[in-house]
């Protein structure tokens, strides 16, 4: 997967507590995490900026990745 390059912050760099929030909005996917802290590690350097929006495209596209092995079997 790819998505929106990763960026010095200018102002405000994104967090870990922020990452896994836009990560853990599965909305009305089959998916849910159940113990979210030790399902996903989150490893950010100092002073970076990603989008909310890429953060969410690329959430999306594992879904969606995830959706297709399930339905129809590793490719």
């Amino acid at each position: 997967m790819t998505g929106v390059v990763v960026e010095e912050a200018s102002k405000s760099p994104i967090d870990e507590k922020n990452v896994r929030k836009q990560l853990s909005k599965l909305g009305d996917s089959p998916f849910q995490f159940d113990d979210f802290s030790s399902d996903l590690s989150v490893i950010l350097d100092d002073n970076v900026f990603y989008s909310l929006k890429g953060i969410n495209e690329l959430r999306r596209e594992a879904i969606n990745a995830l959706e297709e092995v399930i339905l129809h079997g590793k490719k």
